[in-house]
């Protein structure tokens, strides 16, 4: 679901009956080298947090340059959450696959027995960059495949 057409506040307020809620977002500050966390980014933890905070934990907020990834597990389901199962993973696909501004994120965890996986990416854009675009995702999926195999 987009965030577009409502708030990230209502939008997690309309998902709070999950026992998992994951969040993947892009361009969530401007591409710059930076030393701390952005306003942005800060903002829409701080908006996360507020809202899910009183029935779940967050057991996951990583990032990749602009691209962002949250994991809140609901409070009732955390003894279920095998917290050594918890693994992150990250690609970046911009110019060299070293910048940040374009990649995936990616995370594996156990819920009450249940292995599960999430990632989010923010790849090329443009009809000119399909080509890119693909390679960039089967890089994404190589890594993601390693995962499993770690299991």
């Amino acid at each position: 679901m987009s965030l577009y057409s409502t708030s990230p506040h209502q939008f997690l307020l309309e998902h709070s009956d999950s026992s998992v809620i994951v969040v993947g977002v892009q361009e969530v500050e401007d591409l710059k080298p930076r030393r701390h966390e952005g306003s942005r980014s800060k903002a829409l933890k701080r908006v996360m947090l507020s809202t899910l905070g009183g029935e779940y934990a967050p057991v996951v907020m990583t990032s990749l340059g602009a691209i962002h990834l949250y994991v809140f597990v609901r409070k009732d389901a955390i003894p279920h959450l095998k917290r050594s199962s918890i693994v992150t993973w990250e690609v970046a696909c911009g110019i060299g696959n070293v910048v940040q501004n374009k990649g995936a994120l990616g995370v594996r965890l156990t819920v009450a027995g249940k292995s599960l996986m999430f990632f989010t990416a923010h790849l090329a854009a443009h009809q000119s960059k399909i080509a890119e675009r693909n390679a960039d995702f089967w890089r994404i999926m190589k890594v993601e495949l390693s995962m499993l195999d770690d299991t």
